[in-house]
């Protein structure tokens, strides 16, 4: 019994491998899936990665980590288990690369000008990861769009291809 369920973790783990068609992506998808695993968060991914190689890898690394990390951290506070959900979408559209986000949220967002504030301890300390996005998106001329609509929080990230 104990050497099948030692098998039954290493598949799990396989379970967890993506493949986008585009290797950054699927390393950071594969890490953050097995995080929101442990963290009883429902991490849905809808994929393709086709025409990202155009971006530096440590440019799609800022976009997706950052992104993520938010939602993660913002779902991870909601008690209720079906609400512990996020869904992202990403693929070519029309030659514009198109990055989705969707997260529910239970408190109140707040902006500083142009500039949501973070709900840390400190927040003159973070919050400056939507920031990081905006600046890579505006580097290859995109842009980037974010909504709050009925306790949900929408990220979109267009780009041209």
């Amino acid at each position: 019994k104990a050497s099948i369920k030692s098998i039954e973790k290493e598949i799990q783990s396989y379970e967890l491998i993506f493949n986008t068609g585009n290797q950054t992506l699927d390393v950071i998808f594969t890490d953050r899936m097995q995080e929101t695993k442990n963290k009883n968060i429902t991490l849905h991914i809808h994929a393709d990665g086709q025409g990202w190689e155009s971006i530096s890898d440590i440019d799609i690394a800022t976009i997706f980590g950052n992104a993520l990390d938010n939602a993660i951290e913002n779902v991870e506070k909601i008690d209720d288990p079906s609400m512990r959900l996020i869904d992202v979408r990403i693929g070519k559209v029309n030659e514009m690369l198109i990055a989705r986000f969707e997260n529910p949220f239970t408190h109140k967002i707040e902006r500083n000008q142009s500039r949501f504030l973070s709900t840390k301890k400190n927040p003159e300390n973070h919050g400056y990861g939507l920031q990081s996005i905006r600046m890579i998106v505006e580097k290859y001329e995109g842009e980037m769009d974010i909504k709050t609509e009925d306790g949900v929080f929408i990220l979109t990230v267009i780009i041209p291809a």
